[in-house]
């Protein structure tokens, strides 16, 4: 705790916060503490949350691929048309959900209300964005190579819950562009708004930290806004502490065991802000017991925990020594095994205990029965499925999808890759000293070196 003891000596003498500005050259406006700010219904606009609160299809997993950049954009690449999808003809279509985005609203008759989002495309390309099945609220978007923001207002003409959608497939209208070849498309602030879109506000985003979590590694935290911000952050050693400002700068990573506070501001208008806290705490890692990766066959990626909530979504991610990717698996009674986050200490069981094809897959806290426990079905070269004892399911990327971010789920068990998954266990000591990179390639050893088989249904990293 050298350095913090240093920094807050430091800040002791200091007559302001030390912060970062992050300036872009907008002057940013006043605002009103009276103004009634149109409320998003859709969860996660920003994307700076990942994929969380959104549905997402990509026909086959490799008509697109997509995933969240650096820029809090949706950044999709779509790879064909071709061979989309059979009719009852067993034809090829071309059709426009081959892949798409989606969640839930609610619409009341007589309302007037906004769609509005950011997007631009490496081609020309048309997308359709609206209501599901509803023609009357469905409009097209032709999107440039210049980022611009579409809106459309609307009034509803009758009662509905139903799913918000944006699709990018092949558009069948007149006029429609469809690029021939591989295509980029980029999408970021959604909003579905009651009104006419007048009084929507922007707010500062503060992703990579959740509001009250614990975390046994360190960690960056990321800041989205269009206007001039400050941020500063805060530090304890012990609970009953008080805060000390500490030097931050964005892009560092927060390492130190303790309690911090992190505040995000308007530059220019102090009523416009957002703040997390959160506990860092090395010591809540057990060393003695083991750590493993599970990577999919598929596109080998691996099994993350999105964060620390209970039923906060298990997704697929490149790895990348993240705490959030390892997890601990204890066997129980007949050959079943308990998978536990090492990042949370919450164990993977199906949403609202579904026995549903396609139901997600999440964290909660430690549960006895039978959808918090699984088991392993040899498939071949090291590779297991994993089978939910609750529901008989099978652990799946849903759509074989290559993209990163997607939540994974339940299906029924098939041959699929998707559905086969790599066991690596690792070394907990060096990892989190940054000492160690575990070989997450093993499938190219494999065909490469293959000597034996390792031991049916063991814990066994799929290679030689």
């Amino acid at each position: 705790m050298k350095e913090i003891k240093a920094k807050r000596l430091c800040s002791a003498i200091m007559t302001i916060a030390i912060v970062f500005t992050c300036l872009t050259g907008y002057v940013p406006q006043k605002v009103k503490a009276e103004t009634a700010y149109a409320v998003n219904q859709l969860v996660n606009g920003d994307f700076s949350d990942g994929f969380t609160g959104w549905n997402t299809y990509f026909f086959n997993g490799t008509c697109a691929n997509a995933k969240i950049n650096s820029d809090y954009e949706l950044d999709m690449s779509i790879n064909y048309w071709e061979q989309v999808s059979y009719d009852n003809n067993k034809t090829f279509n071309k059709i426009s959900w081959q892949s798409l985005l989606e969640q839930s609203v609610s619409i009341e008759d007589g309302k007037q209300y906004t769609i509005r989002f950011d997007g631009y495309a490496s081609e020309d390309k048309t997308i359709q964005v609206g209501i599901k099945d509803n023609s009357q609220y469905q409009f097209y978007f032709d999107l440039t190579t210049e980022k611009k923001t579409f809106t459309k207002t609307f009034t509803s003409r009758s009662n509905m819950n139903q799913l918000f959608q944006m699709l990018f497939g092949y558009m069948e209208n007149d006029g429609a562009y469809n690029p021939e070849g591989k295509h980029d498309i980029y999408i970021s602030n959604i909003y579905f708004v009651e009104g006419d879109g007048s009084n929507i506000k922007e707010i500062p985003v503060i992703s990579g930290i959740d509001d009250g979590a614990e975390y046994v590694a360190g960690i960056t935290p990321g800041f989205k806004y269009s206007k001039g911000y400050t941020v500063v952050l805060y530090y304890k050693e012990a609970v009953l502490d008080e805060y000390t400002v500490v030097g931050f700068n964005v892009g560092d990573e927060i390492k130190e065991d303790g309690y911090y506070k992190i505040v995000m501001t308007d530059e220019n208008d102090s009523s416009v802000s957002v703040m997390k806290e959160f506990l860092i705490d090395h010591n809540k890692i057990d060393t003695s017991k083991d750590y493993y990766i599970v990577k999919s066959r598929s596109n080998g990626m691996v099994l993350t925990a999105k964060n620390n909530t209970d039923n906060a979504p298990v997704i697929q991610t490149r790895f990348d020594n993240k705490v959030e990717q390892l997890f601990s698996i204890e066997e129980t009674t007949n050959g079943y095994m308990v998978i536990t986050s090492l990042s949370s200490g919450k164990v993977l069981t199906v949403e609202k205990k579904s026995i549903q094809d396609g139901a997600p897959i999440v964290l909660v806290s430690k549960d006895t029965d039978n959808y918090t426990k699984w088991k392993k079905k040899y498939v071949a070269q090291g590779y297991n499925s994993i089978i939910n004892v609750g529901s008989s399911k099978a652990l799946d990327v849903p759509g074989a999808s290559g993209s990163e971010g997607i939540q994974l789920n339940q299906y029924t068990s098939n041959s699929s890759k998707a559905q086969q998954w790599d066991i690596i266990k690792v070394d907990i000591n060096m990892l989190l000293n940054k000492d160690y990179v575990p070989d997450v390639t093993t499938e190219g050893t494999w065909k490469t070196n293959a000597i034996i088989s390792p031991k049916h249904n063991k814990l066994t990293a799929a290679g030689p």
